[in-house]
């Protein structure tokens, strides 16, 4: 594996099973970088899952909510003491779109 999202889109991954990525989405730069790349790995079969406590570059579609959970957090760091934080599955960038909210009947 790799230790740190930074070199995350430089490794070789091709033969990878499961990506778990935490906290990711904080800085835009840095998320530019992240998601094409997760989503690639989505693509070639991995189960991508992104652990995620809100946080303002989380991409806005392509994702399925697994679970969320809420997190005591540091009121120094967080500036609350809970946070809601969600486990995400990103979806290849194939099945990114989102279904339309009522499905069309046809008679």
């Amino acid at each position: 594996g790799i230790d740190g999202a930074a070199e995350a889109p430089n490794a070789a991954s091709a033969d990878w099973d499961l990506v778990l990525a935490g906290d990711v989405f904080y800085e835009r730069a840095l998320a530019a970088r992240l998601e094409p790349w997760l989503r690639r790995l989505a693509e070639r079969g991995a189960t991508v899952l992104v652990g995620d406590p809100g946080r303002a570059f989380l991409p806005k579609a392509g994702l399925e909510r697994l679970i969320a959970y809420g997190v005591k957090t540091d009121r120094a760091l967080e500036d609350t003491d809970l946070r809601n934080a969600v486990v995400w599955k990103v979806l290849p960038s194939r099945r990114s779109a989102s279904p339309p909210a009522h499905p069309r009947q046809y008679a």
